[in-house]
């Protein structure tokens, strides 16, 4: 039992010195401005959903959520997208998000966003199992 209270105290500190150093910033104000920027920078990148066809098309969980699981499916055109850079601003969001959950003590619904099924439709990306 000792070593499991010198345990969680260890990763305690460990926890405020991330805060701390920018990993999760000084104010909930700030990294919350981080976390909507890092968002938007994603946005970007998948903003061109244009497709020739199905398979041209793709999706990517983004967000961490307190209890767990993506925020959100994201459908996008992979002709259209640089993969590795999309998956490292979806690693960096989530990563960044996840400590911010825990540094400020974010609280959310334990709902599970439905998983999206991407198609070409009139040439672009869509979620074609989303109402119209």
């Amino acid at each position: 039992m000792r070593r499991l209270l010198v345990v969680l105290a260890a990763g305690h500190l460990l926890l405020a010195a991330c805060s701390k150093s920018g990993v999760a910033g000084a104010s909930r104000e700030d990294d919350a401005a981080t976390l909507q920027m890092m968002r938007e920078e994603i946005d970007k990148l998948i903003e061109d959903r244009s497709c020739g066809a199905s398979p041209d098309c793709a999706f990517i969980a983004a967000g961490s959520k307190p209890c767990g699981g993506p925020w959100r499916y994201l459908v996008y055109s992979r002709p259209n997208v640089d993969e590795a850079l999309l998956r490292e601003k979806i690693d960096a969001l989530n990563s960044f998000e996840h400590l911010y959950n825990l540094t400020h003590r974010i609280v959310s619904d334990c709902a599970v966003p439905p998983v999206p099924v991407p198609g070409c439709v009139r040439g672009a990306c869509v979620d074609t199992a989303a109402a119209p």
